[in-house]
């Protein structure tokens, strides 16, 4: 029979395993220690940015007008010199002046928002035109109710020579 015999020594291949466990273990022990090194370096010492104010708009102060009236109130008339008007002759500054004033006597109590230009295509540049009668309008300004806080565009006018139009949109009224 066999007689058994209890090992109580190691063998001398296994000795290398076992210091490969231990060193991998070793590395591992290491690595974690240096994750938490550097989570708890990140992490403490930081104060943390002051929180932004948000931004409140500020109200503006503005005066409520009322809408404008969707209708506008549409004038048209002849210049009798309109090359005289681009030129700047007094005369044909007035006789446009004296139109203006005679064509809006009914409306001239109210407050226009836009005024719509139609200068005559027929004119070299209708701009031009449309230019002049607006500077016109806006020397009414200082003494016509009217054309206070008007604004101005320049249209062409598809109309026949020297027709000058207007389309004066007028504030609502409010009761």
């Amino acid at each position: 029979m066999r007689k058994l015999q209890r090992r109580t020594t190691t063998q001398s291949g296994t000795a290398g395993h076992t210091m490969f466990g231990v060193t991998g273990w070793l590395f591992a022990d290491l690595l974690l220690a240096l994750a938490l090194a550097f989570l708890l370096a990140t992490t403490i010492g930081h104060k943390l940015p002051k929180p932004r104010p948000t931004p409140t708009p500020s109200p503006t102060p503005t005066e409520l007008r009322a809408p404008l009236e969707l209708t506008p109130v549409h004038i048209t008339f002849t210049i009798t010199d309109p090359d005289g008007l681009v030129a700047g002759s007094p005369s044909a500054i007035d006789a446009v002046r004296a139109t203006i004033l005679q064509k809006t006597k009914k409306i001239n109590s109210r407050s226009a928002g836009i005024v719509l230009l139609y200068g005559s295509n027929s004119f070299p540049s209708y701009e031009q035109l449309d230019q002049s009668v607006e500077k016109i309008l806006t020397g009414l300004s200082s003494t016509e109710p009217l054309f206070q806080e008007t604004r101005y565009r320049s249209f062409l006018s598809l109309h026949g020579l020297n027709t000058f139009s207007m389309d004066i949109y007028l504030f609502s009224r409010t009761s």
